[in-house]
C-alpha cells in the first residue's frame, strides 16, 4: 500500500464539528442547570450578595451562555439562535409554574430575554470586528509585500 499525502484541513468539516459541539454543550448545560437548580435554590451566602442578586446573576450567566452557544450552534444565525434560546427560556419559566415550591416569574423571564439579547448582540459585534480587522490585516500584508 502506498502512503497518501496528508490532506489539508477541511474548514467546512471543522465548522460543522464546532457547531455540533456548541449545540451539544448548550443542550447538556441547559439540562444540568435544570437538574441542579433545585439543589442550589437554598439560601446562599456569596460575597455578601443578596439571594435575589445571586438569582439574577445566575439567570444572566445561564441564559447569556445559552444564547452564545446557540449562536455558534446555528452557524452564526443570530435570529434563529435568539428565537430558540427564548423559546427554551419561556418553556423553563412555564414549567416552573407546575413544580411544587417554584413559581414562574415575569421578572425572571425579562432578565432571560435581556441576557440572551445582549449575549447574541455582543457575539454579532465581535464577529463583525474580527472580520473587519482580518480584512485590514490581509490588505496591509498585500501592500507590504507589493512594495
Amino acid at each position: 500500500m502506498r502512503a497518501s499525502a496528508p490532506r489539508p484541513c477541511d474548514p467546512l468539516a471543522a465548522s460543522q464539528a464546532a457547531r455540533l459541539a456548541a449545540a451539544l454543550l448548550a443542550g447538556c448545560g441547559f439540562v444540568a442547570v435544570l437538574l441542579l437548580g433545585k439543589r442550589l435554590a437554598d439560601d446562599v451566602d456569596f460575597l455578601g450578595l443578596s439571594d435575589d442578586t445571586i438569582h439574577m446573576l445566575g439567570h444572566i450567566g445561564v441564559y447569556g451562555g445559552l444564547g452564545i452557544l446557540l449562536y455558534k450552534a446555528f452557524g452564526r444565525r443570530p435570529r434563529l439562535a435568539w428565537v430558540a434560546a427564548n423559546l427554551l427560556a419561556a418553556g423553563e419559566e412555564y414549567r416552573q409554574a407546575f413544580v411544587p415550591g417554584r413559581t414562574a416569574a415575569l421578572d425572571d423571564a425579562i432578565v432571560n430575554v435581556l441576557s440572551i439579547t445582549t449575549a447574541i448582540a455582543l457575539m454579532c459585534v465581535w464577529q463583525r470586528l474580527r472580520r473587519r480587522y482580518a480584512c485590514q490585516a490581509k490588505v496591509g500584508d498585500a501592500n507590504t509585500s507589493a512594495t
